[in-house]
């Protein structure tokens, strides 16, 4: 048996392991894909700039988070020194000693003698140092015998209460952080005839200031 040319050609094709070409069709070259230098380069700078916008906006963000906070802890600050200088005032039967930045207060005659004991005084200070407003005063637990009874018409209540205070007799309470003014205003010459005390307590942190503006009658007035 004579085998054609055809044939013959599909076969080779088959044992080969190629294939023929079908009348008509053209063989296309499929093109090879890559990346080139200047679409690498492109991909860096876009990613480089939406970087640079998302670290801008996080520090942004960060930077607002922390202002507010800042601003929320000086407001509650500066109220919670302004609630106690109230308080106190309102609670107390005279003051004793009035000068920059220290307040000593007659609290109550617990003991029923007509003259302050240790156990009846408050001491209020702001430290210009450390800018915190503290308050002093005898423990409940105070031993009777050291309860000590002051004259009233001859001692100085400031010496006194400046002397004793951070003691264990007369430790300290903080009242307020930050606080770079306090002044008392009066309305007469004696600090034992004074009806009347008004406050203004300023809280600053970084930079940003908070004023509360306050006063009391004292109770006994």
């Amino acid at each position: 048996m004579i085998r054609t040319k055809a044939k013959f050609d599909a076969r080779s094709c088959e044992r080969w392991g190629t294939r023929r070409r079908s009348a008509g069709v053209r063989w296309r070259r499929t093109p090879k894909t890559g990346t080139t230098l200047i679409e690498v380069f492109i991909a860096l700078t876009i990613t480089t700039l939406v970087g640079a916008g998302v670290a801008a906006m996080l520090f942004l963000t960060s930077y607002g988070t922390s202002g507010q906070n800042d601003a929320r802890n000086m407001l509650v600050s500066n109220e919670v020194a302004a609630t106690h200088l109230g308080a106190a005032l309102r609670a107390s039967k005279m003051v004793l000693a009035k000068g920059d930045n220290y307040l000593v207060l007659w609290m109550a005659d617990t003991r029923t003698n007509d003259e302050p004991d240790l156990s009846e005084l408050r001491r209020i200070e702001r430290d210009p140092e450390t800018n915190e407003l503290r308050s002093y005063r005898a423990p409940a637990s105070l031993p009777e015998e050291s309860d000590a009874i002051y004259e009233l018409a001859s001692t100085d209540f400031n010496a006194v209460t400046n002397a004793l205070k951070g003691s264990a007799d007369f430790p300290a309470s903080l009242w307020g952080a930050d606080i770079t003014t306090w002044t008392t205003t009066v309305g007469a010459a004696d600090p034992q005839q004074y009806s009347f005390v008004g406050f203004q307590v300023t809280t600053t942190m970084n930079g940003v200031s908070a004023t509360k503006i306050g006063g009391a009658a004292l109770r006994n007035h």
